[in-house]
């Protein structure tokens, strides 16, 4: 007998095993609420990313946006730049335009480039020049709400430039600056208080 021959009638032989196995597990009730569970869990993904992409859309067409600077792109060859603005309030991220293959972004981050390419969203609301990291501006503006949850846009900009302005400029300890992290709920290790790096 060849290998090959050989080789095949053990694969065959294994696979009758497995096929035999799995007609019996197929008889388990909890073998079977598991494949029911699974199938009902495959319907309903595509219809929940369709739901969170709507969502995601109604968010940002009905935010009143407050943009911040977050990345300045410098062309030193023709002697111009470009800055990058996000929304403090939606999160809504112009930087995901500047990606060379949209299809290597995240779920949300291709909601927010595809909105982008439809609506020129930059031209609402309002603008600050103060460059911030998005998830501090983000996270310090929800703040703001939690303590003033009838505060406008124009006042609540004033007063995240000016908390802004207090943590750059106000000396503080490392434990302190961790403090404010878990207050301000960034993420662990956060230590972008500066400009445009996020």
């Amino acid at each position: 007998m060849s290998d090959i021959r050989k080789n095949y009638e053990e694969m065959l032989s294994e696979m009758k095993k497995i096929n035999s196995r799995l007609e019996e597990l197929m008889e388990d009730k909890q073998v079977q609420e598991y494949l029911a569970l699974d199938g009902r869990r495959m319907e309903l993904e595509p219809e929940l990313l369709n739901l969170h992409t709507d969502m995601k859309k109604e968010e940002f067409s009905k935010c009143s946006h407050i943009w911040i600077p977050v990345s300045k792109n410098v062309d030193y060859y023709e002697g111009r730049s470009d800055i990058d603005y996000g929304c403090m309030k939606c999160g809504l991220d112009q930087r995901v335009l500047s990606v060379s293959n949209p299809e290597f972004l995240s779920d949300d981050d291709k909601i927010m480039y595809n909105y982008l390419c439809q609506h020129y969203a930059i031209h609402q609301g309002i603008k600050s020049r103060t460059l911030c990291n998005l998830d501090l501006a983000h996270a310090m503006y929800s703040k703001i709400v939690e303590y003033h949850p009838e505060i406008d846009d124009v006042t609540a900009l004033k007063y995240f430039e000016i908390a802004l302005d207090n943590m750059r400029n106000i000396r503080v300890t490392d434990d302190r600056k961790e403090s404010r992290v878990k207050r301000l709920m960034l993420k662990p290790g956060f230590h972008n208080w500066g400009g445009y790096k996020n």
